[in-house]
């Protein structure tokens, strides 16, 4: 898919990917399921104005679309939902059981480990942005299409950096002769 083997389907993920991007940046989530459903609503009360239309054109009885949803009866499997209802509770109190010790300092160690994992989340939070989204999908491309030239020229930089931490080396290593000699001669000076 971040190949784009397949244009359409590559194109129409990162399209959708950024457009949920900008929308949940945009709106609130609330506003943003009140929206969804207003739209719902409207698709649904146009499709049945069309059916209107539609009957009094050819002389019929007006009948609703959607009559036989509206007919139907909603059967919800009320074992299974209490199941997994359990389920979750049980997975939920011991969610909380751990929050609980974690945010009221029960070990110090655990604690801040736990302070730690928050800070690297808001990082990570940080790099799943819409740039980082962009990149999935056009770096890889950029790279298999121009590798051979991307490559070369990462080994010139490779070579300069590794350059430059052997000046830095040497220059380290002449700095402590300098300042070594400069101390020695510093003390001779006392006796």
């Amino acid at each position: 898919m971040i190949y784009w083997k397949n244009v359409k389907n590559s194109a129409t993920v990162l399209s959708l990917s950024l457009l949920a991007l900008i929308i949940v940046a945009k709106y609130s989530f609330i506003s943003l399921i009140s929206h969804v459903a207003i739209g719902v609503l409207i698709a649904f009360f146009a499709f049945r104005l069309y059916k209107f239309i539609e009957c009094q054109i050819q002389k019929k009885d007006d009948v609703n679309p959607f009559e036989s949803y509206l007919n139907e009866e909603i059967q919800l499997p009320y074992d299974r939902i209490h199941q997994q209802i359990d389920t979750l509770i049980e997975h939920l109190q011991i969610i909380f059981v751990q929050l609980r010790r974690l945010f009221l300092i029960e070990q110090v160690s655990d604690s801040i480990k736990f302070f730690l994992l928050l800070w690297s989340l808001t990082y990570i939070g940080e790099w799943f942005s819409a740039i980082l989204l962009l990149g999935v999908f056009t770096l890889p491309k950029v790279y298999q299409v121009h590798h051979e030239i991307i490559d070369h020229y990462f080994a010139v930089i490779k070579a300069h950096v590794d350059h430059a931490i052997e000046l830095y080396h040497f220059s380290l290593f002449l700095f402590f002769v300098f300042a070594f000699i400069y101390l020695i001669s510093i003390l001779s000076a006392f006796y």
